[in-house]
């Protein structure tokens, strides 16, 4: 659904609109959708930054707790996923050090990963 109307009720400058060709967008109905569109989003902003890098080369980072929305997100869009760790006790936060080795790693084997899902849902009482 086109949210022009959501722009307009809150005032928005026109360049909010899709009619300006420059804002618009869409809502979404549910967790899997925001995060498919925003790995189209990401995929084709990076293939237009970077054009002669073939999407078999690209690669999609998740935690290993990351819901399943990100991988179904590469799996949807074609492209590889690697689940990087995540440990109880650093709280399940991907540690800067397990992030870089992964990267170093896959671009030492000529793949570009480009974007990263840490999705988690977590319940607390």
């Amino acid at each position: 659904m086109v949210i022009d109307w959501a722009a307009a009720l809150l005032g928005l400058d026109d360049a909010f609109h899709i009619k300006s060709g420059k804002g618009g967008g869409a809502i979404q109905g549910t967790a899997s959708d925001s995060a498919l569109l925003a790995g189209i989003a990401a995929r084709i902003r990076f293939q237009t930054s970077h054009p002669d890098i073939p999407v078999d080369k690209l690669m999609v980072y998740v935690s290993s707790e990351t819901h399943s929305l990100g991988v179904k997100t590469a799996m949807l869009l074609g492209l590889k996923c690697r689940k990087l760790p995540v440990l109880a006790e650093d709280d399940f936060c991907l540690r800067g050090n397990t992030l870089k080795a992964a990267y170093e790693e896959d671009r030492a084997a000529g793949l570009w990963p480009f974007i990263l899902s840490k999705h988690l849902i977590s319940f607390k009482s």
